[in-house]
């Protein structure tokens, strides 16, 4: 016999039991006491609440209430609207997270635990402040690797850099975003278009300069820290505007510095690798960091 069948009697059989012995099933039975007979009293007599139907249209007053003939119509005017697309990453992370986490909750058991969307949106939030490497693609290469051309090439380079205007201490880009914060002054922040400008200044010149093929890769490594700090600065500026893209960069920024001066040096010693000396008075000497 199928299971379920089984079951079902089974169950049958003990609700059957259990009714006969709550009912005293089994028990004897003795004759009612005609003096303890129980006397019931006359039911009442039940009253209707009268209905009234006012305008005589068939239909209760009470019912007319919850009757609405007035159709519904949606709004079409959507010009009165507020809202609009985030441009920030820190608002547009704000929404993309409430979006997956009402996503999420739909998927009840099945959704992803708060601690993994949080790893995600840290994830997503990465991805968004990582830096577009430049390539061999982007730079100009000579393959003349001579040690006059290398030499040609390092001049070209210091130029770039002793071209910059000159600026005082006040003008660093960690000066100016303390300042900035300490007096909640956005407008402090003003001053970092000017590092900016030279950070930019440096990058695009480095990029225009023809290196020699022994020389790429730390030409390229040069060109991509610089860029990198300049990404920091950048987002610097949005520390009002933009805080959660400010403060990633922010945590970055330690290392990308690092990153830059560790570059600075590979470059000047494959340079002195592929023979190359400079004069006191060359363009070259005046930026070497001494070792």
């Amino acid at each position: 016999m199928n299971n379920r069948i089984i079951a079902a009697v089974a169950f049958g059989s003990a609700l059957i039991l259990a009714t006969y012995t709550l009912s005293g099933f089994g028990k004897a039975k003795t004759a009612p006491d005609p003096q303890k007979e129980v006397v019931t009293a006359t039911a009442p007599v039940r009253e209707y609440i009268p209905t009234t139907d006012s305008n005589n249209d068939g239909i209760p007053d009470w019912q007319d209430v919850l009757v609405n003939t007035t159709p519904l119509y949606m709004a079409t005017d959507t010009g009165s609207s507020t809202y609009q697309t985030p441009t920030t990453l820190t608002d547009q992370l704000a929404v993309s997270f409430f979006e997956e986490y009402l996503r999420n909750k739909s998927f009840g058991n099945f959704g992803q635990t708060p601690d993994e969307l949080v790893a995600k949106a840290n994830e997503n939030l990465k991805l968004e402040t990582s830096d577009t490497l430049y390539t061999i693609s982007d730079c100009l290469v000579t393959q003349d690797n001579s040690v006059a051309s290398v030499k040609t090439y390092g001049n070209s380079m210091a130029n770039i850099l002793l071209g910059l205007p000159k600026r005082d201490d006040s003008y660093n880009e960690i000066t100016i975003l303390n300042q900035a914060l300490s007096t909640n002054d956005e407008t402090e922040l003003s001053k970092l278009a000017l590092v900016v400008d030279d950070y930019t200044t440096v990058r695009d010149g480095f990029l225009n300069i023809a290196a020699p093929a022994a020389m790429i890769k730390e030409h390229l490594d040069y060109i991509n820290s610089v860029n990198a700090v300049l990404s920091d600065i950048r987002a610097m500026q949005n520390t009002f505007t933009d805080p959660l893209l400010s403060l990633m960069r922010l945590r970055r920024y330690n290392d990308d510095a690092k990153g830059l001066y560790t570059a600075t040096l590979n470059w000047q010693n494959k340079i002195a690798e592929l023979g190359v000396t400079y004069a006191a008075n060359e363009p070259a000497a005046q930026v070497m960091i001494k070792q």
